[in-house]
């Protein structure tokens, strides 16, 4: 096997202070091996250690197109551990996704932000929890005319003691509803492993896209759950440029599948020969036990 060290590796020095303690970590993404795309990762708390490793390829199928597939995997010396593997690609106006996932600890375990990016869901009620899960998704992209995309991502979940969950996601984008923007009509649900608990919602996003000014998304929905019909919002703003900087907001009552109220700000930019970025999350109502804050701050060289 010959290892790649051309161009396009990046090394990140970075450390996450949260209201549970400190966890410095370090990186090394952008490894080429025959083909492959290869990244690496160790973090400690000073109580356990974690390592991880990712890999991406492409490929072509042909007339199915061309397929993007991306691994990882992590695991701690307390015994947590995710593994994921995720497949894209695109056959004319048709594009498919297809996740599958196994992995015995919440999102956020070894990446904070995974909590905010809802990768998936919360299935154990605290972060110190272990059980046996597995995930499997599958995704749908039509366009079923020039402005009109129709979204479908449905995952079935399995937790070991409780049985089968599911959860879905259906949208209806409408591109260039006025002018350069866009709307975006959504459903979702969700029905953890055992149907114990579960919600669903209804809403509406619609997306400001003027040259100018940043993106901003902002979202109304109805959802409901076990405490009845409740509204719920989203609104994220983002900018690209040599100061980027992008903040996301939810407050979602009726969601029992991550915290309930989510925020996410960070801003980055070129200092000396790498860029710093400052991320801060927080979650207020301390769903899953998901620390009132966490700060991170990364550096990063490209070499």
């Amino acid at each position: 096997m010959v290892l790649g060290f051309a161009s396009a590796q990046t090394l990140t020095l970075g450390g996450n202070a949260s209201s549970t303690g400190f966890e410095p970590d370090v990186r090394l993404e952008g490894i080429k091996a025959e083909g492959l795309t290869f990244g690496v990762r160790a973090a400690s708390d000073f109580a356990e250690l974690e390592l991880g490793a990712s890999t991406r390829f492409n490929t072509s199928l042909g007339p199915l197109g061309n397929v993007a597939v991306v691994g990882a995997a992590d695991v701690d010396t307390a015994g947590a551990f995710a593994a994921s593997v995720r497949g894209d690609g695109v056959l004319g106006p048709l594009g498919a996704r297809v996740r599958l996932g196994v992995f015995n600890t919440n999102p956020g375990r070894f990446a904070p932000e995974a909590v905010f990016r809802e990768a998936r869901p919360f299935l154990l009620a605290t972060p110190s929890q272990k059980a046996l899960a597995a995930q499997f998704g599958l995704g749908l992209t039509y366009r079923l005319a020039r402005t009109t995309v129709l979204t479908f991502d449905p995952d079935v979940f399995y937790l070991s003691g409780s049985g089968f969950g599911v959860q879905g996601v259906g949208t209806v984008e409408l591109r260039r509803l006025r002018g350069r923007d866009n709307g975006i009509i959504l459903a979702e649900g969700y029905l953890e492993p055992g149907a114990a608990a579960g919600y669903g919602a209804l809403g509406f996003t619609y997306a400001l896209n003027e040259r100018r000014l940043p993106t901003l998304q902002g979202s109304l929905l109805v959802g409901v759950g076990s405490e009845g019909l409740l509204p719920g919002a989203r609104l994220s703003l983002q900018k690209r440029g040599a100061l980027d900087y992008a903040l996301t907001l939810a407050a979602e009552p009726y969601r029992v599948d991550v915290p309930k109220v989510r925020a996410d700000a960070s801003i980055g930019g070129a200092l000396g020969p790498g860029n710093l970025r400052t991320t801060l999350l927080v979650a207020p109502t301390d769903d899953f036990g998901v620390p009132l804050f966490t700060l991170r701050s990364a550096y990063q060289i490209s070499f």
